[in-house]
C-alpha cells in the first residue's frame, strides 16, 4: 500500500503509512517459507505433503483475510479523517515534498 497523506486548511495533516499491511505480508511470507521448506522433504502426493499443502491454503486465506480488514479499516480511518475537518487536497503515492 502506497503513503497516504492529506492536509486541511487549519493546518492538520494526516499521513499513513501502511506498515500494519506491511507486517501482515511479511509475516505470511515467514510462514509460508516454513511450511515450504518442510514441505519439500516430503514426497509429492503423501500423507504428510497433502497435509503441509492444506496448511499453506490455510495460512494464504487467512492472510487474505487479514489484509482485506486492514485495508478496510485503514482507508476508512482515513475517509473519517477527511470528511470531519473537510480537507482540502488529498495525495496518495509519494508523498514527499508535499
Amino acid at each position: 500500500m502506497p503513503p497516504i497523506g492529506a492536509f486541511c486548511e487549519n493546518g492538520q495533516a494526516l499521513l499513513i503509512t501502511g506498515r500494519k499491511i506491511r507486517s501482515l505480508h511479511r509475516l505470511r511470507n515467514k510462514k509460508l517459507a516454513e511450511i515450504q521448506r518442510r514441505q519439500s522433504k516430503c514426497r509429492k502426493g503423501s500423507r504428510r505433503w497433502k497435509k503441509y499443502e492444506r496448511a499453506k491454503q490455510y495460512v494464504l486465506s487467512k492472510s487474505e483475510r487479514q489484509l482485506r480488514d486492514a485495508l478496510h479499516r485503514t482507508v476508512k480511518q482515513f475517509v473519517g479523517w477527511c470528511l470531519k475537518p473537510s480537507a482540502s487536497d488529498v495525495y496518495i503515492g509519494n508523498v514527499e515534498g508535499v
